[in-house]
C-alpha cells in the first residue's frame, strides 16, 4: 500500500497534464513546469519523466481495460440464476492480477523517476507533497530519511 500511495503521489506532483484521478490521487495536480523549475530539472530530466510517465500511462490503459473486463466477467457470473464457482473463482483471479498489475505499474514507474531524480531533489521534491498536503506523512514519497508513511485517511 504505500508504495501504491508513494506513485500515486510522486505522479500527482511531477505530472500535471494527467487528470488527478489516473493514478489514484486525490488532490489537485501541481503544475508540472513548476515543480519542474522549484526542483532544478534539466531538460534531459524533464524529458526522462515525461518519456516514463507517458510510458506507465499507455500501460494503465492496457491493464485498466482488463480490470474493467475482469469486473464486468465476474458480475455476469454472480447474476446468473445458476452459479458456476469455477468462472467466478476465475474472474476473481483476473481481476486481482489486473489490480496487481497496477500496483506494479505504479512502483515501476515511482523506480523509473526515483532514478531521474537527485536524491536532493527527491528530498525536494517530499518537502513540496507535503506542503501541499499538509504537512509530513500526507501521502507523498518517503521521507528523505526513509521512515514509515502514514496512509491518507
Amino acid at each position: 500500500m504505500r508504495n501504491f500511495l508513494a506513485a500515486a503521489s510522486l505522479i500527482a506532483v511531477l505530472w500535471s497534464p494527467l487528470p488527478a484521478h489516473a493514478f489514484g490521487d486525490e488532490g489537485p495536480p501541481m503544475d508540472f513546469p513548476k515543480v519542474a523549475e522549484q526542483l532544478g530539472l534539466s531538460a534531459e530530466q524533464r524529458q526522462k519523466v515525461m518519456d516514463e510517465v507517458y510510458r506507465a500511462d499507455g500501460a494503465m490503459v492496457d491493464i485498466r481495460a482488463r480490470a474493467e473486463k475482469a469486473g464486468l466477467e465476474l458480475k455476469h457470473q454472480l447474476g446468473q440464476e445458476t452459479l458456476d464457482e469455477k468462472a467466478v473463482l476465475a474472474a476473481v483471479e483476473a481481476l486481482a492480477a489486473a489490480e496487481s498489475d497496477m500496483k506494479r505499474n505504479r512502483v515501476r514507474l515511482t523506480l523509473a523517476l526515483r532514478k531521474v531524480l537527485t536524491f536532493e531533489q527527491w528530498r525536494e521534491l517530499a518537502r513540496i507533497r507535503e506542503e501541499r498536503h499538509g504537512g509530513p506523512g500526507g501521502g507523498g514519497p518517503p521521507s528523505p530519511g526513509g521512515g514509515p508513511m502514514r496512509p491518507r485517511r
